[in-house]
């Protein structure tokens, strides 16, 4: 390209230089007029020779013009067209990382609604291992899920060696996120399974019923909370031992590993806003944010 430039010029210049020295040499012919009558006819002659050259000039000038237009019309619309490339895949990265963020609040409402909905009325019940409802229909994890691929450019080279490295965590962290994620959708879904299909029949086979403060197992009731250790026992046969301890475990998981996906799904939110805010510094605004409801 430096090369192209550099013929350009010279094609301009060459005959401009020409026709400054040709006048300069004019100059000096006509003072020497004075002293030498031959020299000024041979200058009278040299001009006559020298003015029709003067003439392409303008040619001169529309080939550089030419040359120059066709050099340099190239190169801008080159350069328009690589700005244009370089701000739509911009705008298309900041689009990619406000999906990841919608995501992450999508994530969070749905758990949010599901510990409002069947866990917080319960959570503190004796029995919340019968008493907490299933969750029907199940959830389908992959309506939740990120597309990691559209964040392929936190994977970037050629970038300051911290922010690269802080990039590539908050990727890491976030496929993590979204396998805790599934790994909650499926807890509650294999917890609910197994509520309907195999603890509530036993359960009606047993005549038990659950009430807000009482529960009726039978001929017999208790109430509670004060009467949940000796109700306890009856659903232990109930259910058999085996069954008792599944349902158990599987509801207390339930909760706890909810509760810590909610925690975890904020920190992803502002690590995520963070990375985002030192790619994109001059459209902080344009980064998506969501508050808990």
């Amino acid at each position: 390209m430096k090369s192209n430039l550099f013929v350009i010029v010279f094609i301009i210049l060459m005959p401009m230089l020409t026709y400054a020295q040709l006048n300069n040499s004019d100059k000096i012919i006509s003072q020497s007029q004075k002293t030498t009558v031959s020299l000024k006819n041979d200058h009278m002659t040299d001009n006559k020779n020298i003015f029709p050259y003067s003439k392409f000039v303008p040619a001169f000038a529309t080939l550089a013009a030419a040359l120059i237009g066709s050099f340099f019309g190239p190169w801008f619309a080159f350069r328009l067209q690589k700005q244009e490339k370089v701000q739509k895949m911009k705008v298309d990265n900041i689009t990619a990382g406000n999906l990841a963020l919608f995501t992450i609040s999508r994530q969070f409402q749905t758990l949010g609604n599901l510990r409002k909905q069947f866990i917080d009325p319960v959570r503190e019940h004796p029995l919340r291992f019968i008493a907490m409802r299933p969750v029907v229909p199940f959830l389908n994890s992959e309506d939740f899920k990120f597309d990691i691929g559209s964040l392929s450019f936190f994977l970037e080279p050629h970038r300051q060696r911290l922010l690269q490295q802080t990039l590539r965590q908050t990727l890491n962290e976030l496929v993590i996120e979204d396998e805790r994620f599934k790994t909650v959708v499926n807890a509650l879904n294999w917890r609910s399974k197994l509520h309907v299909e195999q603890i509530q029949p036993l359960l009606d086979q047993a005549k038990v019923r659950m009430y807000p403060d009482q529960i009726q197992i039978g001929v017999y009731e208790f109430l509670l909370p004060q009467n949940a250790d000796t109700a306890l026992p009856h659903i232990q046969t109930a259910l058999g031992y085996r069954l008792y301890q599944t349902i158990l475990q599987s509801t207390n998981n339930v909760i706890e590993i909810l509760d810590e996906s909610l925690i975890s799904l904020l920190r992803m939110r502002d690590t995520l806003v963070s990375s985002l805010n030192q790619l994109f510094p001059n459209n902080i605004d344009d980064i998506l944010h969501f508050e808990p409801l």
